[in-house]
């Protein structure tokens, strides 16, 4: 009973300091969660292992969502979501830390040209030395998808509330316009050579982005965000084979996400020193 009125009391004094804040003030913590879907520019992808030494070229991928259920597992923890926290370091700036999964699986049927060697005793229809040579993938015989794609963010928001309804602002929308660093961790699944590897997980690289949305804030205590997000992943290091040294996938690629979130704010510090002191 002791420990539920302690943390009763913590919470109602953090509520209670909203009424001297601003959301936008030095103090402020955002929680949200959400979803997004991803749009990915044709790539250069090089594969290496035993045996072989290629490069497919403009290769095409999508994102790959879920279809919407009402299971508890899937709405919470979805295959591409993004969870964040953020905290006003200043006035306007918000510094957050967030995870966003996302999935990238080359299309089927894809019209590529291929460049490199395949040992011709391997069981490859591909097999030999060539240059530009073009091909048609098919899903059973090659594949590759990174299941799950992590992206551990760092980002800086400069956020701008721009207008607001009633005395009490039950509604205001803020800007927000912000950049970003990324490291990228992969699950890939890989089929080439009548061989199929499932979930090889490594630290695959980096990225950049820049984004830009809007938030639509409720009594200052809850908010909905939407944004826009443009950037690019290089991956120098995608383990396709679980046991297989010097064997993985590079490539470099642009993407643009759309991401749809939901949110509560939290002020842990009153926007005057001494809002609460007495008058004398």
């Amino acid at each position: 009973m002791k420990q539920f009125l302690i943390i009763g009391l913590f919470f109602s004094s953090l509520f209670s300091f909203s009424q001297k804040m601003e959301s936008d003030d030095k103090g402020t913590i955002s929680l949200s969660w959400g979803y997004n879907r991803s749009f990915f520019t044709k790539s250069n992808i090089h594969f290496k292992g035993a045996g072989y030494d290629f490069t497919l070229f403009k290769v095409e991928a999508y994102d790959h969502p879920e279809p919407f259920t009402t299971s508890y597992r899937q709405v919470i923890f979805p295959e591409q979501f993004n969870i964040q926290v953020g905290y006003f370091i200043k006035h306007n700036w918000e510094l957050s830390l967030s995870l966003a999964r996302m999935r990238y699986i080359i299309a089927d049927e894809n019209r590529v040209h291929l460049s490199g060697t395949i040992d011709p005793q391997m069981n490859s229809t591909w097999k030999g030395e060539h240059t530009g040579l073009p091909v048609t993938t098919h899903r059973d015989s090659f594949h590759y998808e990174n299941n799950v794609l992590n992206s551990a963010r760092l980002s800086l928001t400069r956020i701008d509330n721009r207008l607001y309804f009633g005395r009490r602002r039950w509604l205001m929308i803020s800007s927000m316009l912000g950049i970003t660093i990324e490291g990228l961790i992969s699950n890939n699944t890989f089929t080439f050579a009548q061989k199929k590897s499932l979930n090889t997980s490594s630290f695959s690289g980096y990225g950049f982005s820049i984004n830009a949305g809007l938030r639509f804030e409720f009594f200052q205590r809850f908010f909905i965000s939407t944004c826009a997000r443009g950037g690019l992943h290089h991956q120098f290091n995608v383990k396709t084979r679980p046991f297989e040294l010097n064997t993985g996938a590079k490539q470099f690629y642009g993407y643009f996400s759309f991401e749809n979130k939901l949110g509560i704010l939290l002020y842990l510090r009153p926007k005057k020193k001494c809002d609460s002191c007495p008058t004398w």
